[in-house]
């Protein structure tokens, strides 16, 4: 099964529908509802490969607005705000795939802020610097491709700054 897009989506939905039931039996219990958040947004990642860009962003919708509700709960924890920001890169890249960049960029503007700020929050968490710096290239590749160069340079400049603090 290793590399069957249809197994990978198969387990995905899986997991996703196991941890749907835990949050419906277990509804205080945050961290399953983090646990649906990222399973959301890991399957949208997959169908936007596939070129299913309207159940991608129904996906997407739906994890954005669990991340939110989730920081809405507690504001200073970190993971359910990287969370976010990761779901907002899987927005990002589904509205990238339609054509849509000026949300495509926002996406990913936002996503850069946060890890930034998430970043300098846990100054010596390297794993924080490290999701910054991805968060950095891949709004770069975006730029790239929209070919705003200019941009693109900085964005690039800012994630070797991102991983130098994370070596």
């Amino acid at each position: 099964e290793l590399g069957d897009v249809n197994a990978a989506e198969k387990h995905l939905r899986g997991s996703l529908a196991f941890a749907r039931t835990l949050v419906e039996q277990n509804p205080d219990n945050r961290e399953l509802h983090r646990d649906v958040s990222v399973g959301l947004f890991r399957l949208a990642d997959l169908l936007v490969t596939r070129g299913e860009t309207d159940d991608a962003t129904r996906l997407c919708e739906e994890s954005i607005q669990m991340c939110w509700k989730l920081t809405e709960w507690d504001p200073t924890n970190v993971q359910w705000r990287h969370h976010l920001a990761t779901a907002r890169i899987s927005m990002g890249d589904v509205r990238l795939s339609r054509d849509d960049l000026t949300r495509a960029r926002g996406d990913y503007e936002f996503a850069t802020g946060t890890m930034g700020a998430l970043a300098a929050f846990e100054a010596e968490d390297r794993e924080g610097a490290r999701h910054h710096a991805r968060s950095e290239k891949k709004l770069g590749d975006f730029l790239c491709r929209t070919t705003d160069y200019e941009e693109a340079t900085a964005a690039y400049a800012r994630a070797l700054a991102a991983m130098n603090t994370a070596c």
